[in-house]
């Protein structure tokens, strides 16, 4: 199982139960950061998740003082077994594993090898990571003219995630990819049922079917077309080669 941790609003993750367990023993994650799995339905503090997975090891409290760990240590070896000798054992123990984990803690989000403060960036933890949405969730709609089925082409996406499409009431639509915000359109004279291409300097390409039987080149970015070429009509869509050359098949029997 993943777990994501957020901390207002900062993500981190995923990591596995045991690092979680990890970073809350150094200190580096919080029971007050919201945690989530896949499955969980929301997202819920830390503290809340610990209990479902596994009891948290107890450790005593112990002052932080470095000095103190090797003397406590000997100490707790030299306890002899009688009359609750293994009890104060353990508790020696525990307070021992205490200071390591607080000592570690400290150095960790206070010290560098330069000798500069550090923040939680220094923990070692992965890149902000982002839950995924709800599966099969409608995120936007765009609705064209044309027929009942007006829509035949499959969308283009450009480098800066522009939709491009085309519909059978003779437009080419470029849309704004998060939003569905129509960005410009272009009016072709013609059904548009074959898909745009992009080329590498963002050019759209696009045949245009009966009446018009053209291919056109617009500008990606203000919908201005750069060119024609009139076809024997044709509903394929255009390739580009690694040099730009333009490829589309017509109705007309050519190349």
């Amino acid at each position: 199982m993943q777990i994501h941790i957020d901390r207002n609003g900062q993500q981190m993750g995923p990591y596995t139960w045991e690092e979680v367990q990890s970073y809350l023993a150094q200190g580096s994650l919080l029971p007050t950061d919201n945690a989530w799995y896949e499955g969980l339905e929301g997202w819920v503090p830390l503290s809340q998740l610990v209990p479902q997975q596994a009891e948290p090891v107890p450790v005593a409290p112990a002052p932080i003082q470095a000095a103190a760990v090797p003397e406590q240590v000997t100490a707790a070896a030299t306890v002899p077994a009688q009359g609750g000798g293994k009890k104060k054992l353990l508790i020696a123990i525990g307070a021992g594993v205490g200071v390591l984990a607080i000592l570690a803690g400290v150095w960790v989000f206070l010290i560098r090898d330069d000798g500069s403060k550090s923040g939680f960036a220094d923990a070692n933890i992965p890149a902000p990571w982002v839950p995924p949405g709800e599966p099969g969730k409608l995120i936007w709609k765009f609705q064209t003219g044309g027929s009942e089925y007006g829509v035949h082409s499959s969308p283009a996406i450009g480098s800066d995630g522009t939709v491009y499409v085309g519909s059978t009431d003779k437009k080419v639509y470029a849309l704004d990819g998060k939003t569905g915000t129509k960005k410009w359109e272009f009016e072709t004279g013609g059904d548009v049922k074959s898909s745009p291409a992009i080329g590498a300097d963002g050019t759209v390409y696009v045949e245009v079917g009966y009446p018009g039987n053209k291919v056109l080149a617009l500008d990606g970015k203000t919908g201005a077309k750069k060119w024609e070429f009139e076809t024997g009509g044709a509903h394929s869509s255009p390739a580009i080669g690694s040099d730009g050359t333009v490829y589309v098949g017509s109705n007309d029997k050519k190349l």
